[in-house]
């Protein structure tokens, strides 16, 4: 995955917001999901942005989910499709999402009042030193993750504006839930209407 060009990435990332999104639809009664939450928003070379107040611009999470029986229930949901990090130092699975893309959601949660849901859906399992790598659904709310960073990659270390890492709930000082399965997620999405 290192050297996939951008086309590729952005299309494996479509594939995961529309899979979670069917898998919403299918898992939460009265949900509809809305997979283009911009709404007066700005496009930009990185997604569609925010204007916040304060001034500046914030990414937006790429799905809004509607509760129709609630209105008061509404969230944003990220999706991040990508296996799990084997964390040598530490001897842990990790998930991790680019630190200024992290603070925007926190950022455009702050503002518009709505949870930020974060979703992993964790696939292509690497096998270093004969571990296997956790698959499945996973999530986080932004706050449980902010709370749960376990790690912080700098800029120097990894690149762009660095990274925040975190393990899953089973693990250490973990908040990653997990939701189910591969073959249950596939089964329910694929049964959803899209």
């Amino acid at each position: 995955m290192g050297s996939e060009t951008f086309e590729n990435k952005l299309s494996r990332g479509q594939a995961g917001e529309a899979w979670v999104a069917a898998y919403i639809k299918s898992t939460i009664a009265g949900s509809v999901v809305d997979r283009d939450p911009l709404d007066g928003g700005v496009e930009s070379p990185g997604g569609p942005r925010m204007r916040l107040d304060g001034g500046g611009l914030a990414i937006i999470p790429d799905l809004k989910v509607h509760r129709q029986s609630d209105c008061h229930a509404d969230f944003f949901v990220e999706v991040k499709r990508k296996p799990f990090v084997w964390k040598l130092n530490s001897g842990f699975w990790q998930q991790g999402v680019d630190v200024g893309s992290f603070d925007d959601y926190r950022r455009v949660q702050e503002a518009t009042v709505l949870r930020v849901e974060l979703y992993f859906v964790a696939e292509a399992p690497t096998v270093p030193g004969g571990h296997a790598a956790p698959t499945g659904l996973y999530m986080a709310t932004a706050d449980e993750l902010y709370a749960g960073i376990v790690e912080t990659a700098t800029a120097s270390q990894y690149g762009g504006t660095g990274c925040y890492f975190w393990r899953r709930s089973v693990d250490p000082g973990g908040v990653l839930l997990k939701v189910c399965g591969l073959e249950e997620f596939h089964r329910v999405r694929v049964g959803a209407v899209t």
